[in-house]
């Protein structure tokens, strides 16, 4: 029997902002809604990262005094 997919991803965090108990929040609660589900016999398919690109990260690096890596 082929198991039934399930997909979850969580919202992309910034990496311009220092992080904060929200991202933490719902990455967690997201993994454990993933690890609950493969247990159900659900093929999981869990997505989260973050935003690296993009012209505030270049603003912030350069305030920084850094170079975008």
């Amino acid at each position: 029997m082929e198991k039934k997919p399930y997909y979850i991803t969580t919202a992309i965090a910034y990496a311009s902002g220092k992080p904060h108990i929200g991202n933490t929040y719902e990455i967690i609660l997201a993994d454990a809604i993933a690890r609950f589900k493969r247990y159900e016999g659900y093929d999981v398919f869990f997505m989260t990262g973050t935003d690296e690109h993009g012209q505030k990260i270049e603003g912030k690096a350069k305030d920084a005094g850094k170079t975008p890596k």
